[in-house]
């Protein structure tokens, strides 16, 4: 398995917490372009408690300063895995 196709399974897994998170129909959304705003409708109570739930999940915690740039599904697999990466290499 290549570094980029472990990125790939590991941002997957995150989709795939995502979705459990979500449930219903929005968890069929989990595309990397969809907004987490806008497409998924999650306001900003909603965005806390995912983070909550992946911060858990994944032993992590998400820097505030960081979150505002995260925007989309991709956005947020992403920047869970850098958190997860660096993680492991402490």
């Amino acid at each position: 398995m290549t570094k980029n196709s472990q990125l790939v399974s590991s941002c997957d897994e995150i989709r795939t917490e995502v979705s459990r998170f979500l449930k219903g129909p929005k968890a069929n959304l989990l595309f990397p372009h969809v907004n987490l705003k806008d497409d998924l409708c999650l306001d900003s109570l909603d965005i806390v408690e995912l983070i909550v739930h992946l911060e858990k999940k994944f032993g992590v915690e998400f820097d505030g300063d960081t979150m505002p740039s995260v925007e989309t599904v991709g956005d947020l697999a992403r920047y869970t895995q850098s958190l997860v990466t660096e993680n492991v290499k402490i």
